[in-house]
């Protein structure tokens, strides 16, 4: 019988919507690379060929700020449409509870009744923010655990755990 390692019950109040966000999209490179990155190449390249050709310079430049505005409007879209959608799902004037429960083999999570078990293999990645640990599914799927809110088990504890366990798997795949 597999062993009750740690407990969290997560309410998914708008802050820990917006911190949620906060924390996934700041480590996606992509929306680095489409907000920052991109633009501020188009504008560089542009300055020396102010002296080149003019109409060159303001094609590069109107494409660089172009850029810069449609990425940045696409980000805060697609966080704001996140934020919606976590937080929307709660039901007129409550947060949903759901409970993640981790065992020694694997992971139940819990949700208006339904459950998801989880083996620790298709965790691809985590996240820590300061009070939420984030994990990221092999499906995309992701797992919000308030550090806040553990009913059984430590925080710290919790993230040495979640990190060996990872660790682990990465070491001894599962043969196919």
């Amino acid at each position: 019988m597999s062993k009750l390692l740690y407990e969290s019950r997560l309410k998914i109040t708008k802050e820990v919507a917006d911190e949620y966000v906060g924390t996934f999209y700041k480590g996606n490179k992509m929306f680095t690379a489409l907000r920052f990155i991109i633009p501020a190449v188009l504008l560089v390249i542009s300055i020396p060929l102010a002296f080149w050709n003019i109409a060159v310079f303001i094609a590069f430049l109107v494409a660089g700020l172009f850029c810069l505005i449609a990425a940045n409007a696409l980000y805060f879209s697609k966080t704001s449409n996140d934020k919606k959608t976590i937080y929307g799902n709660s039901e007129e004037g409550k947060e949903p509870e759901s409970v993640i429960q981790f065992f020694d083999d694997e992971i139940v999570f819990t949700s208006r009744g339904d459950s998801e078990t989880y083996k620790y293999d298709v965790i691809k990645q985590t996240s820590e923010s300061k009070n939420l640990f984030i994990l990221v599914m092999d499906s995309g799927s992701t797992v919000i655990i308030d550090k806040r809110t553990f009913s059984l088990g430590d925080p710290a504890k919790f993230a040495r755990f979640i990190k060996m366990e990872i660790s682990n798997q990465k070491e001894n795949p599962k043969a196919e």
